[in-house]
């Protein structure tokens, strides 16, 4: 990767903003849930912050947005060089396709950084909002308590530890997941010569791989984008069979956009 890239995706601003942005939708959309557990008088069940956090990132909000917000970083970068003409500056000190290969792999990767940061980031605020609520037993005397702890202490303990697996593991399909859309940005506009196709192209990519699944070609489980979230199949390696799966898809877009992108400096050379 080219000095020049890798400084520009260090900008923390350029992962913060999305972050922030798909953290706030996603928690908007769960707004409801989050003011009805404020809402009740007892105390919530253990381990009920690191559940609502699992389903904040396979539904809802997060589905819609995640394709579309890991692009922002840098899916666009690569063809607002090429328009403005700043890549031939870059030229001088290297290659086309090294020019290519850097840009690539700083989308790739800003995109799979912006997605895990915002899957931390909604985890952290869920925790911080509901674990309060598990704990604060002020009704509860201590006879009460030592009684649960007696008979749902142990069951707690490996079910918090199950969800905690599950947090992790989709924080990684987050970032597989990231990488993937985020090349899908930079390939449509490459190729349709838009920078607006760098974030408006992985959605309507996603949706259309959505429909195709759910009204006509149900055996294209490979190809279905919720399904690298949610993960409802039986999955070899489980989680990690999924990153590996997402890992292979942002290797084959990536060759794609090595022959487009190579296509379009030689429009503009």
């Amino acid at each position: 990767m080219l000095a020049y890239d890798k400084k520009q995706i260090g900008r923390i601003h350029r992962i913060l903003i999305p972050a922030v942005i798909f953290t706030a939708a996603v928690l908007l959309g769960r707004m409801d849930t989050i003011m009805a557990d404020f809402g009740q008088s007892e105390p919530l069940a253990a381990g009920k912050a690191l559940s609502f956090a699992f389903e904040s990132l396979t539904t809802g909000n997060a589905l819609l947005v995640a394709p579309v917000i890991c692009a922002f970083p840098y899916g666009a970068a690569c063809i607002d060089e090429v328009k403005s003409g700043m890549f031939k500056n870059v030229l001088y000190r290297t290659d086309k396709a090294s020019y290519i290969h850097s840009k690539a792999a700083a989308c790739m990767l800003s995109g799979a950084v912006t997605l895990m940061g915002a899957a931390l980031l909604v985890i952290l605020i869920s925790a911080v909002l509901l674990m309060p609520l598990e704990t604060a037993s002020g009704t509860a005397n201590a006879a009460q308590a030592a009684d649960i702890a007696d008979t749902a202490g142990a069951a707690g303990e490996i079910a918090q530890s199950y969800e905690i697996q599950q947090l992790i593991g989709l924080v990684f399909r987050y970032g597989c997941f990231g990488a993937v859309w985020s090349l899908v940005g930079m390939l449509l506009s490459l190729w349709t010569f838009n920078r607006m196709m760098a974030w408006i192209g992985p959605f309507i990519v996603d949706y259309l791989l959505e429909i195709v699944y759910e009204r006509y070609f149900d055996a294209l489980k490979l190809l279905y984008p919720k399904e690298w979230l949610v993960m409802s199949w039986s999955w070899p390696l489980k989680d990690w069979g999924i990153c590996l799966w997402l890992l292979l898809l942002a290797g084959m877009v990536a060759l794609i956009v090595r022959r487009t992108g190579m296509r379009c400096l030689e429009r503009v050379v």
